[in-house]
């Protein structure tokens, strides 16, 4: 309800209560749920996030900015060059296969990365979804000499840019006409994707050191971020 009345003030600009929030739902019959809890993650994962977590945890911010990071959500969207500067936001319908994925590398991630990373230094990171695993989208990045982050299954606690995605969520929300159909989606989606300033970006990128030591605290648990 907090985070409800958070969003509520940051739309309206006018501040409202979580109380009064609660009140006014319970009218119409809605009641609020404690969410199920995530299942807790098997020895195995936990080993290799700890192992991840203690093979990267000298990485400091400067390596980090060499990171171009992947993540999909609300409609299968595109990624986030987290040193700031604003990459490209891809809007894929439908389901992502392995050939949809290697396409969306060859078209997008190979040239991103040649025009932020001109030396070659960048580094692509996406999660390990069966698309991204396929042989297809493995060869095409083979093939396009780019080089994939390692990275832990069942992580998206360490990738900044899910946080950057529930800010943009929020801001999607805050239009006073919900979408009517897909094309005012996908203007919402783009015109938050503008809107969210540098300063953020700075801030997730700066966040990965803290996200693995949490890591290694945790002893390869999930961390909260």
């Amino acid at each position: 309800m907090k985070k409800l009345a958070t969003v509520w003030t940051a739309c309206i600009e006018q501040p409202v209560s979580a109380i009064t929030i609660r009140r006014n739902l319970k009218k119409v019959g809605l009641t609020a749920y404690i969410p199920c809890k995530k299942p807790a993650l098997s020895k195995a994962y936990r080993q290799a996030r700890l192992e991840w977590a203690h093979a990267y945890e000298n990485w400091g911010a400067r390596k980090w900015r060499h990171v171009l990071f992947l993540m999909k959500a609300l409609l299968h969207s595109f990624n986030k060059d987290v040193r700031g500067r604003l990459g490209p936001i891809i809007l894929l319908k439908g389901s992502v296969t392995g050939q949809i994925h290697a396409k969306t590398i060859k078209d997008y991630v190979v040239p991103t990365l040649q025009i932020h990373f001109p030396r070659g230094n960048g580094i692509f990171q996406e999660d390990n979804a069966p698309p991204h695993c396929s042989k297809v989208a493995a060869t095409t990045c083979e093939n396009a000499g780019i080089v994939v982050l390692d990275w832990p299954v069942q992580s998206p606690d360490l990738n900044p840019i899910k946080n950057l995605w529930a800010e943009m969520k929020i801001m999607v929300r805050c239009h006073i006409s919900p979408p009517s159909n897909i094309k005012v989606l996908e203007k919402y989606v783009k015109d938050a994707w503008k809107d969210i300033p540098s300063e953020y970006y700075k801030k997730l990128v700066n966040s990965m050191s803290k996200r693995i030591e949490a890591v290694i605290t945790a002893n390869g648990n999930r961390i909260n971020y």
